[in-house]
């Protein structure tokens, strides 16, 4: 079957409209704005055979496995034990995980659950040091991408909840903030180079495929999934092999198959896919694609070789859970809540053991040449990286290059100027919560993408206006005043535009320790503490606001998490979550500052990062 692609952009209630008319408002306001002990096995196709001398290899391996224990895993081949490397925490998932720019990159979060915190950290085979390096205002982290020397980070479900997609990238040092401008995107599954294009799978009331030539601001939605009698629809991978590009769909009560091929111009299902609920962890292995499809609770691997597909004998028995290579074995990650089994194959019909884990739910699995590293999950506990104890790639994955400050538009003040009336059509209480968001973003959020600080300044004194105390019922099934929604989306504008000022006193609100089950929140103070860090408002009074949110008792961790975020973002420290040192820092920074001339203390703060 070969689906038609379309460019397309969706309004409020998810119709397709021409791109020109996106910024309607605007343009009629006269703008224009372009772990167990085990012996190792050997798995035959659909049978287990203990041999002898694996047993004899067992006992000489058991010495091994008591020394390392301790470490809480059982190394099953001497050759390749992996050991525990960081339990950064303090949230039970370790995914997502690449190298760059000499380092083991990797998200910690809580992918299972809707829960409000997302870090991206980074470990040093070279010097074995884990830094903090920034948190997401996202519920999980979508599988990130390198695009042009520069690292891409998908939120999977970003908490601003524009239905807009988002994702940050960095260089390594410095970092930025952007969006998508087209489709419905609740969710930025995954991120994958190729054909020389980014490419981002989305999913949302109607899953999608994005598509921009420079991994900038140019974003299309080139294809969206067929309506189906879901209440979502998601692309969940994209993985290019050669210069072919596959992206997998999760679906689990609509039929057929969850693999399919963009060809620029079409979309086809791959020949001879089976069926099922989903395809997890597709890879590229001696040029060809593999992948673990899903039906119902039932996995198996599969193999396209580019014209025909096949399965491949896999451990029996076992849920299977990713999948990765290093050109010469495949590599397998299996297990259920509690345990988890590393596997290797250097052929189709057999499969060995590598090592098993105790305790810990297999989540994530990266390979570099024989180095290999395992992302576990802890219900109520810290996850894992675990890795090679000497790896032989010590400054993995490409250099980086510098990230470019994004350019900034001209905007004259007859613009800006104009779009105030343009706000003050779309601010009109609506009952449709989609709709509204809908009419305010189609004026804000072109010229927030100009990156000119005339607009962040323009919403710094637009959003402290007196709106309308009616409430509106958003997605979260919550009320809330319209108020709160236009200021959250003017702060989330001004993040997005990288300027503005934002009241000290806004970032000081109390938690009000509300039901909501997707643990979304419209709260002031939630998006200006992210907004801060965006903007780079880094005076004492911002600082000092921040510190003292990490001791707040009665508040859910991941709102400290947020602070965290900011505080690192705008000083450069990396205490992470030890608040004892975010205390003790800022007490010394604060009593080693000179007085100004006029008795007060200097207000420049410590200085950005970023």
């Amino acid at each position: 079957m070969v689906l038609e692609i379309f460019p397309v952009v969706l309004d409020s209630r998810n119709r397709a409209i021409p791109a020109s008319q996106s910024i309607t408002r605007i343009q009629k306001a006269g703008i224009l704005v372009d772990g167990q002990a085990n012996v190792q096995q050997r798995i035959p196709v659909g049978r287990q055979n203990i041999r002898l001398k694996t047993l004899i290899s067992g006992v000489l391996q058991f010495l091994l496995c008591s020394v390392l224990f301790a470490a809480g895993s059982t190394p099953l081949l001497a050759q390749t034990p992996l050991v525990r490397l960081t339990t950064p925490g303090p949230w039970p998932g370790v995914s997502q995980m690449i190298a760059y720019d000499g380092k083991i990159w990797f998200a910690n979060s809580n992918p299972f659950e809707n829960f409000n915190a997302a870090d991206i950290y980074t470990f040093d085979p070279s010097t074995r040091e884990t830094r903090y390096e920034r948190g997401l205002f996202s519920q999980h982290i979508g599988r990130p991408a390198i695009y042009r020397g520069i690292l891409y980070w998908p939120f999977e479900d970003p908490r601003s909840s524009l239905a807009l997609g988002e994702y940050a990238i960095t260089d390594g040092d410095s970092w930025a903030l952007n969006i998508f401008t087209t489709g419905i995107t609740l969710h930025v599954h995954a991120m994958e180079t190729c054909n020389a294009n980014l490419i981002a799978g989305t999913g949302g009331w109607v899953g999608g495929l994005q598509m921009s030539p420079t991994g900038s601001e140019d974003w299309r939605e080139v294809y969206q999934l067929p309506p189906t009698g879901e209440n979502l629809s998601r692309i969940t991978d994209v993985r290019a092999v050669g210069d072919r590009c596959f992206f997998a769909v999760t679906s689990w009560n609509e039929p057929g198959s969850k693999l399919m091929e963009w060809r620029g111009n079409e979309v086809a299902e791959v020949e001879g896919w089976p069926g099922g609920s989903r395809v997890l962890s597709p890879v590229e292995h001696n040029d060809e694609l593999y992948a673990i499809n899903q039906n119902g609770t039932a996995t198996e691997i599969w193999r396209f070789d580019g014209t025909t597909s096949s399965r491949v004998p896999a451990p029996e028995g076992v849920p299977l859970r990713a999948l990765a290579s290093n050109g010469d074995s495949l590599f397998l990650l299996s297990g259920d809540l509690t345990s988890a089994t590393l596997w290797r194959s250097n052929s189709e019909n057999t499969w060995d053991t590598v090592q098993n884990f105790a305790g810990e739910r297999p989540l994530s699995l990266y390979v570099l040449g024989n180095d290999i590293y395992v992302g576990t999950y802890v219900r109520g506990g810290q996850g894992s990286l675990w890795g090679p104890e000497q790896p032989q790639q010590t400054s993995p994955g490409p250099e980086a290059q510098a990230l470019q400050p994004a350019p900034v538009a001209e905007l004259s003040d007859e613009i800006v100027q104009a779009s105030a009336g343009a706000l003050e059509s779309a601010i009109t209480p609506n009952a449709d919560y989609m709709a509204y968001r809908y009419d305010i973003l189609s004026v804000m959020l072109p010229l927030a993408l100009t990156r000119n600080p005339a607009y962040g300044n323009f919403l710094s004194e637009f959003m402290l206006e007196e709106f309308t105390n009616e409430t509106i019922t958003a997605f979260t099934g919550t009320e809330y005043k319209f108020r709160q929604i236009i200021r959250w989306f003017s702060l989330h504008m001004m993040a997005i535009n990288g300027n503005g000022v934002i009241p000290t006193e806004w970032l000081t609100g109390g938690w009000r320790n509300e039901n909501v089950p997707s643990e979304k929140y419209f709260y002031i103070y939630l998006a200006a503490i992210r907004a801060v860090g965006w903007v780079g408002q880094n005076d004492n009074d911002t600082i000092s606001a921040l510190v003292s949110r990490l001791t707040r008792e009665g508040e859910p961790e991941w709102l400290k998490a947020d602070a965290v975020a900011s505080l690192t973002a705008l000083t450069g420290q990396r205490f992470a979550y030890d608040i004892d040192k975010w205390k003790a820092w800022w007490a010394e920074t604060i009593a080693s500052e000179t007085p100004s001339p006029n008795g007060t203390q200097p207000d420049t703060g410590p200085q950005p990062t970023n």
